[in-house]
């Protein structure tokens, strides 16, 4: 997802270039996540432009923070049908800024943070407090057990339980190496949590809330193989993916710290899962048909949309989007072909792939003595 939003960034702030922070990137894939649960139908010139507009609003929260340089809005639909759909999805879109601060106005009255799009005014000002939705990254560092580095996370009064979005993001970088599946992981278990932004009364949610949340993780993980690789997946497949989720959860429990919390209340709902929590989890999602949600099926168009060539939107004016630097431009003269490119990241994900069905498979051969071939 992150490798779709990034023209549309390079096209907003074009002085960045390839120089994009990653929580600026980080953001505007969040928030077109978040949109597609949020805003699921949208008029025709209306969707053409989500991208465009989710990538503007991360600009304009961001920009003070991050101080950004100016930023050159070319929406790909008029201008006044853009206005409609940047304020509405900025007005529904909750605040999820990792690592980061959010600029609010003083006196501690909650602000969107930013500039309404034509005016060029700010709505900035000198004291910040924290807005209705945070989760915060500190971004300092403290050393852990196994990896010497543990993630700090604040949640500021927000619906999930603190320890939801640090859990899902040590996840998927520890386990998975794939940061790009956070956003959908945590637009899935908000949409069942906390379904049209108020928290569901279900009591199995609430005494369920860690395998639940193994249960959509796990949903995300298998289906993203499937469009990667086509074909279902096999038995001992979807039994790895299970297997790194009890190991990333329980790894997450033990690294990331909240130290401005209480750790009981940090961690409040969180228990250990197991192969059958889970297994129980997902049957409970899809009898009740909650990855029938537009966060499960658009899984389909943001890994396309991450891997096409058309990642560019249209744009208004004589204004052509650049490559960003170290990013290879297939021709047909070229040598860089997708055929013979061993390095790109859907290379990278199935070599994973086959590689931890090798090792699982190696592993039951040698449990049951079938590669003492010498004897």
């Amino acid at each position: 997802m992150n490798r779709s939003v990034e023209p549309n960034l390079i096209s907003l702030v074009p002085s960045l270039n390839a120089q994009l922070p990653l929580q600026l990137v980080e953001l505007a894939g969040s928030l077109l996540a978040q949109s597609r649960h949020r805003a699921s139908t949208l008029k025709g010139e209306e969707e053409l432009a989500r991208g465009y507009a989710c990538a503007h609003i991360a600009c304009e929260r961001l920009k003070t923070s991050l101080d950004l340089p100016q930023i050159t809005p070319r929406p790909p639909i008029p201008p006044r049908i853009y206005r409609r759909l940047y304020t509405h999805l900025d007005k529904i879109l909750p605040t999820i800024i990792p690592g980061l601060k959010t600029p609010s106005k003083a006196r501690g009255t909650p602000s969107r943070g930013g500039t309404t799009p034509g005016t060029g005014r700010s709505n900035r000002s000198g004291r910040a407090t924290p807005s209705r939705r945070v989760i915060q990254n500190i971004g300092e560092r403290t050393p852990s057990k196994s990896t010497g580095r543990a993630a700090q996370f604040i949640a500021i009064e927000t619906k999930l339980p603190p320890w939801v979005h640090p859990t899902i993001r040590s996840l998927c970088a520890n386990e998975w190496g794939n940061q790009k599946l956070v956003p959908t992981i945590l637009a899935g278990i908000e949409s069942i949590v906390v379904p049209g932004g108020k928290r569901s009364l279900d009591p199995w949610i609430t005494d369920n809330f860690a395998p639940l949340l193994a249960a959509v993780a796990l949903l995300v993980r298998t289906r993203q193989s499937v469009i990667a690789h086509g074909g279902e997946l096999e038995e001992v497949e979807v039994n790895l993916a299970k297997k790194e989720i009890i190991k990333g959860m329980s790894r997450a429990r033990t690294e990331v710290e909240m130290p401005r919390m209480d750790e009981e209340e940090a961690w409040e709902g969180y228990e250990p899962v197991t192969r059958e929590l889970i297994e129980t989890a997902v049957s409970r999602v899809l009898e009740h048909g909650w990855h029938e949600g537009d966060w499960y099926r658009a899984l389909d168009s943001i890994y396309n949309e991450g891997r096409g060539d058309h990642d560019f939107e249209m744009q208004e004016g004589p204004a052509r989007p650049r490559t960003p630097e170290g990013i290879k431009e297939r021709k047909a003269d070229s040598m860089f072909q997708d055929e013979w490119d061993f390095l790109t990241d859907v290379k990278r994900e199935e070599f994973k792939v086959w590689k931890d069905k090798m090792l699982v498979r190696i592993e039951e051969l040698e449990k049951n003595g079938a590669m003492d071939v010498d004897g």
